[in-house]
């Protein structure tokens, strides 16, 4: 079972966003079902965010042999995972829209993420904080490559984590300006919605999402991916 935290000041938002990333255990079966009880009870309006080219990063690198295989795999698997997940949203909520990663990518989006890589690579506040994201989830994830008895490489996967976050970064900045609404999502996330734009420097609108923090009261942790 699920909490979902919302912060005070959002008390009365009727609609939130869920980005989808299918590698997440919660985004599948009884957890997933619990997860969509949990958020409807405290919103009517649900915003999806399909992370499927997105989630390509998570196997390939952008010049590695498979990477084209790779987009068209998580292309597909997240239209299988709509077309099973939709009708447990639908009966769920009021009002349900979907956005796929790729209608996120404007022009716009291109600015946005030639400005974080700016910063990534430039300011050490934003490199430390984005490392300690991709730092974070390639420990998780070679913890779980180990208990199945593969040996990890960690270089590769905090590279891989690298260009999955600041490819994420800039589809977040666009989808709260389209959407202005709070994020549930299971695991970690930006949790501070001004970071970006206190050491920007500039006049470029940086904002992320507030995130409604996940609990599982089933044993009392706040979910991780």
């Amino acid at each position: 079972m699920f909490r979902i935290d919302v912060p005070a000041h959002l008390t009365g938002t009727d609609r939130c966003i869920m980005p989808i990333c299918g590698c997440i255990d919660a985004m599948h079966g009884r957890a997933f079902k619990e997860l969509v009880q949990a958020t409807a009870s405290r919103f009517r309006s649900v915003r999806l965010i399909l992370c499927d080219t997105l989630d390509a990063h998570n196997f390939a690198l952008r010049d590695d042999p498979l990477w084209d295989e790779a987009v068209e795999t998580c292309r597909a698997s997240a239209a299988r995972w709509l077309r099973k997940s939709r009708p447990i949203l639908d009966a769920a909520f009021d009002h349900v829209a979907v956005t796929v990663w790729n209608d996120l990518k404007t022009p716009e989006f291109d600015r946005i993420e030639r400005r974080v890589r700016g910063l990534y690579q430039g300011n050490p506040a934003v490199k430390a904080y984005i490392d300690g994201i991709c730092s974070d989830y390639t420990e998780r994830a070679a913890t779980r490559q180990e208990a199945q008895g593969f040996t990890p490489d960690r270089d590769k996967i905090f590279a891989r984590s690298l260009n999955y976050t600041l490819e994420e970064i800039p589809g977040t900045v666009i989808y709260q300006r389209l959407f202005r609404a709070p994020v549930i999502y299971v695991g970690s996330y930006f949790d501070d919605p001004q970071f970006f734009n206190r050491h920007s420097g500039d006049d470029m609108d940086l904002t992320l999402p507030e995130w409604c923090r996940v609990h599982d009261i089933t044993d009392g942790r706040t979910m991780a991916a």
